[in-house]
């Protein structure tokens, strides 16, 4: 025979402990709960049967009790615990310890002794014997009123009179002053500031949600051990049943009559595994006095277990929590550009500006590599080659790491401000960005951008703006024209002067820009140096790639600032030289007044 019960918690915590556990010390709980516990439940409920009903026999009761303790001990019990049930993280409240003092230090006051004179109803106590004052004090409590206060001669209160009118105190005084009284001091522990300590203590309980499955009880014997009288007696039991552990836990039980088709996920087992916990059971002889048993007896308190009682283990099934469902992702539209306002405390000076580009590209890259395995430590470079050829336009590296060139990979860009500032940060490529690629990237401008290598303290924020942000007119890196003039120093990529100082043949800088614009199939252009001055050359950090970071070697060159003249109009951006698709050699159209777009050396 399989008898069911189905028990529910209304208010979601089950609060109990094992077996000679300390409520406070055990951050476990009892989970499974054990079949001694629930055992007792129903007995006690079964005594309070008996006194709702008194004119029923006793003797009947005992027998029902016999038979119940009988067949639930021969009973194999088995669980399906709520999967979504889980250990709570506890409720830390205070409790009262023992009454005391809460103020040792006590307040001192001036008594006087009660004397004849006082008889004659100065002092307003006509319902005392007076043979009982000894003493009398008066004082102002803490709210300012005046308090007038009677004493025996073991300085035990005897009478006190609160807010006494300002009349008599005037009298009373004017009679101690006349009758040249001396005051005794005197410590005394008033009833106001005596109150009780208070401890924090844990409690600890399982959660069990109300919109989660139940828990139920089955129970499997011998037909013939739960007859129709001892199950309406448990049902009458379990009906009374409105706390299941400690008095805080609420629960609700009773006996399922129809056949459900209830698969246990948790059993009893005699030997111990790691994942075991220890649940306290009655064993299959246990008798209804053992399992009756008061706890402060002595063959209760002198016990490791109560008698009739045996530990056995059982494996918790694995907790499932419910998830939220994602929402899909929105699918972004391809895009070739993608702007974000930069802003900050402390702005890089043109030289650095490289670092916030490659630190960008480099996150961008991270961001990726989270995405791909989930691990939020993963780097790029440990993807295997395949995945990091898939993004090959935004690394600039195709197969086997080998360079890409024409310009299809992304480039960055920063944009000045009249005081060359950077102001925007532009991603930039000819092939549209996809939806994936997209989201890497407005994931990676959530991420603060450190711009010094000493200490990282001085960082700028991205804002993405939407893609109809204009850009200035005179900064507009995307719009046509025949003269252009570099909006950030021009680094060309090979050195222009040799170890000695001296001019290199060959590898003059507009020699080497005209070898730039012919690599990228721009027009031809007039090139012309805006200042050739030694002194306004701006020294530039350039990108150094990981293979050569391990080479000794001055990442500082010499940058300038160059216009070009093109035969037709060109439509940009054009941007050329050493580090150009981190924002170096960046060129912007000329303005109709002829202005220059950078203005001094920084």
């Amino acid at each position: 025979m399989r008898l069911l019960m189905q028990q529910t918690f209304p208010v979601g915590r089950f609060h109990a402990t094992p077996w000679r556990a300390f409520p406070f010390d055990d951050p476990y709980g009892e989970w499974p709960p054990s079949p001694w516990r629930l055992l007792r439940a129903i007995l006690a409920r079964s005594f309070q049967l008996s006194r709702e009903f008194p004119k029923d026999s006793e003797e009947e009761h005992e027998r029902l009790r016999e038979l119940l303790v009988h067949a639930f001990c021969t009973s194999k019990i088995s669980w399906q615990l709520p999967t979504q049930s889980w250990r709570g993280p506890g409720i830390q409240q205070y409790h009262p310890a023992d009454f005391e003092y809460s103020h040792p230090s006590p307040r001192k006051f001036k008594v006087y002794d009660y004397r004849e004179e006082f008889r004659d109803g100065t002092l307003d106590i006509a319902d005392l014997g007076h043979e009982l004052i000894k003493f009398f004090t008066i004082y102002k409590d803490k709210s300012k009123k005046d308090i007038l206060e009677f004493f025996n001669e073991n300085m035990e209160l005897v009478k006190m009179e609160p807010d006494i009118a300002p009349e008599k105190v005037k009298a009373l005084n004017d009679l101690i002053r006349k009758m040249k009284l001396t005051a005794r001091k005197y410590k005394h522990y008033f009833p106001d500031e005596k109150s009780y300590t208070a401890t924090k203590v844990k409690d600890n309980f399982w959660l069990t949600p109300e919109n989660t499955s139940p828990l139920f009880w089955i129970l499997d014997s011998d037909h013939s051990l739960w007859k129709p009288d001892l199950l309406i007696h448990l049902d009458d039991c379990l009906a009374r049943m409105t706390y299941f552990g400690r008095a805080e836990s609420i629960t609700y039980i009773e006996r399922i009559h129809e056949n459900l088709d209830i698969v246990a996920n948790c059993f009893l087992r005699d030997s111990r595994t790691t994942v075991a916990v220890p649940v306290l059971c009655p064993k299959a002889n246990a008798t209804l006095e053992d399992v009756g048993c008061m706890t402060n007896e002595k063959k209760v308190a002198n016990s490791t277990i109560p008698p009739g009682a045996v530990w056995k283990y059982a494996e918790r099934p694995l907790i499932t929590k419910n998830k939220k469902p994602q929402r899909p992702s929105k699918k972004l539209l391809p895009t070739t550009v993608l702007q974000f306002a930069i802003g900050g405390r402390v702005f890089p000076p043109l030289k650095l500006w490289l670092r916030v580009t490659e630190r960008f590209r480099g996150t961008i890259l991270q961001k990726i590599a989270q995405n791909q395995t989930g691990n939020q430590k993963a780097q790029f470079y440990e993807l295997s080659s395949d995945i990091r050829e898939n993004y090959s336009l935004l690394t600039g590296k195709g197969e086997n790491g080998v360079r890409l060139t024409g310009h299809r990979h992304a480039a960055f860009f920063l944009i000045p401000d009249e005081e060359v500032k950077p102001t925007r940060l532009i991603c930039y490529r000819k092939k549209p960005f996809t939806s994936e690629e997209q989201m890497a990237i407005l994931s990676a401008s959530e991420v603060p951008l450190a711009w010094d290598y000493r200490g990282n303290q001085w960082k700028l924020r991205l804002v993405p703006l939407s893609k109809e942000t204009p850009l200035p007119y005179e900064k507009d890196i995307f719009g046509e024209s025949r003269l252009w003039e570099t909006l950030v120093p021009y680094v060309p990529p090979l050195h222009v002067f040799r170890q000695n100082g001296k001019p290199k043949p060959g590898a003059e800088v507009e020699n080497q820009v005209k070898s730039n614009l012919e690599n990228l199939n721009l027009p031809q252009a007039e090139i012309s140096l805006l200042d050739e001055s030694s002194n306004s050359v701006q020294w530039m950090k350039v990108h150094r790639p990981r293979r050569e970071r391990r080479w000794q070697t001055n990442d500082d060159k010499r940058g300038y600032r160059i216009r070009l003249n093109f035969i037709v109009p060109t439509k940009g951006p054009v941007f050329i030289g050493n580090s150009s698709h981190f924002g170096l050699g960046l060129f912007a159209p000329v303005p109709v007044d002829g202005s220059t777009q950078l203005k001094g050396n920084v």
